[in-house]
């Protein structure tokens, strides 16, 4: 499961994908632009698939052959198909050209990334601060290698920074830094865009790019976060901007994270969730709709196996196969068939949708 900024998508264990929430840049992928949907729709014509990403709000997907599609708004080219702007925002899945070795895909708010077979990144799309990491500020229509960087296990795409998980548990990020996103001791910006080392990281076995902070989850079950905590997205206690990892208080056991616009959540091994950060829309999912500084459980959720937050909205998915959301729900993200906020676990309508 994956959450856009006002949509979120499923991959069923037929290989098939559906989306619920917002539309109007075609990102439910069913060929129009202008219904919204509070219940999952199928994303026509896409089968076999193996991994899925929400970016902003663009989706892409992995197929087999490790080919990638994409769909939804393309302003600045972040579906990799050549074409750019307003008007080329696609309704339905389109190949991007070129890539034919990919094994994992992130995306961000305008831009996607791709980790290769090799252990090397591609990016494409806006790149304005950038988060392509290819040493330029211009957009990429295409896939786009990001040189020097290789051993690389995992990458994720944030609004306008994206940061890759090496094999030996350190990690490096590109592209803005004005909250220290870069997590390299600094507030500036690197000059030209290239990817830095996240100062004092090491046993990191995941990592994951918000709008304006990122996470890594550590090998003992903890976790560290860095950059904006205005809204507490660090979970640090504080609610001051971090340039270097600081460990999320309150977590233990953890086994997954991910980092959101103004809120982090994970899952841990006994199947519960934590959250911390902003709370207005209920995003934390505590019924309370008060930001937290630490991570907190998250009540009423069990047999989660992953979680993925939105802009002010949150998502889960469970071991048995079914699904539930809570926070923001003005165009039907939380696909429950209604648009009111959930400020507690609510289900997703439609059943399974990714188990294997």
């Amino acid at each position: 499961i994956s959450s856009g900024v006002l949509n979120g998508c499923a991959l069923k264990p037929d290989g098939s994908v559906a989306c619920w929430g917002e539309n109007v840049d075609g990102q439910l992928g069913n060929g129009t632009f202008t219904a919204n949907s509070s219940t999952p729709v199928s994303v026509t014509g896409l089968a076999g698939v193996v991994a899925l990403t929400a970016g902003g709000a663009h989706n892409c997907v992995l197929k087999p052959d490790r080919t990638a599609s994409c769909w939804g708004r393309n302003e600045k080219g972040a579906l990799g198909d050549g074409t750019a702007g307003i008007g080329t925002s696609k309704a339905l899945p389109a190949a991007v050209p070129g890539l034919t070795d990919a094994v994992a895909l992130s995306g961000g708010t305008l831009h996607t990334c791709a980790l290769k077979a090799g252990g090397t990144v591609a990016c494409w799309g806006a790149n304005e601060s950038g988060q392509l990491g290819d040493g330029t500020l211009i957009d990429r229509l295409t896939p786009t290698a990001v040189p020097g960087l290789t051993n690389v296990v995992a990458v994720s795409a944030g609004k306008q920074h994206t940061c890759a998980l090496r094999s030996n548990g350190t990690a490096f990020c590109w592209g803005a830094n004005g909250s220290g996103q870069l997590g390299n001791a600094t507030f500036t910006a690197v000059n030209p865009p290239v990817p830095v080392q996240v100062s004092g990281l090491s046993g990191a076995v995941a990592i994951d790019a918000g709008t304006d902070h990122a996470c890594a989850l550590k090998g003992d079950g903890t976790a560290v976060c860095w950059g904006q905590n205005l809204f507490a997205q660090l979970g640090d206690g504080t609610l001051i901007d971090k340039a270097t990892p600081v460990a999320v208080l309150a977590l233990s056991g953890a086994i997954s994270i991910n980092a959101g616009n103004r809120h982090s959540c994970a899952v841990k091994a006994d199947g519960r969730a934590a959250c911390w950060g902003e709370n207005a829309n209920g995003q934390l999912g505590d019924a309370t709709g008060i930001k937290k500084l630490v991570a907190t459980n998250v009540p009423g959720l069990t047999g989660a196996a992953s979680i993925s937050t939105g802009k002010s909205h949150t998502c889960a998915l469970k071991t048995d196969g079914s699904s539930a959301c809570w926070g923001l729900n003005d165009l039907g993200q939380l696909g429950d068939g209604t648009l009111i906020d959930k400020t507690a676990v609510t289900p997703v309508l439609g059943g399974a949708v990714y188990w294997k």
